[in-house]
């Protein structure tokens, strides 16, 4: 219930044309993946959403906006429109719950988590930081070497087979594609 209210509000935006259709898209597909988690597990799938939420804007506005002013201003855009559909969201569960007082033992959990989900819009106000994007950059590179380092090393002492080597490597490496894929966009 609450995702489709989300999901009203984004569209009522678009339809405004407060939002371009790139920024409609994402957050299309975030509310596609929220409600994908959702029928799988309800409270991982929200902790986990809420990570993936923030490191999908940051990848957003990072880089497909060159510029740092406008991507700045597009990011604070971006956390207003989804701020207010999850605080519209969250009006219609408390609406809800005064009208069917019965359900409140399970409409409760939900209800914290978006208020948890507005927090961390409200309080998540840092800067994007060129330079500190950087070394996260290159300290995920560091990892990945230290991925397949460990990989080796595991094979070499005969903690894992060939094919279990083989595919872990093939898992870094898609995972240093990505990465660097990103980086380069």
């Amino acid at each position: 219930m609450a995702l489709k209210v989300e999901r009203k509000y984004i569209q009522d935006v678009t339809a405004k044309g407060e939002i371009d259709e790139l920024t409609f898209e994402t957050f299309e597909k975030f509310l596609d993946h929220r409600e994908e988690a959702l029928s799988n597990n309800v409270r991982s799938g929200i902790m986990y959403l809420i990570g993936r939420a923030k490191r999908g804007w940051r990848r957003f506005i990072g880089y497909y906006y060159k510029d740092k002013g406008p991507r700045t201003a597009k990011l604070r855009f971006g956390i207003e429109i989804q701020l207010k559909a999850l605080q519209a969201a969250l009006q219609c569960l408390e609406e809800y719950v005064k009208q069917n007082g019965k359900k409140t033992e399970m409409i409760n959990p939900v209800i914290i988590d978006y208020k948890r989900m507005i927090n961390r819009l409200k309080t998540s106000t840092a800067q994007y930081n060129a330079k500190s994007e950087e070394q996260k950059e290159e300290l995920r590179i560091k990892v990945m070497d230290l991925e397949r380092s460990e990989i080796h090393g595991m094979y070499e002492s005969g903690e894992i087979s060939k094919d279990q080597a083989k595919e872990l490597r093939r898992f870094v490496n898609y995972i240093e594609s990505v990465t660097l894929q990103e980086h380069v966009e």
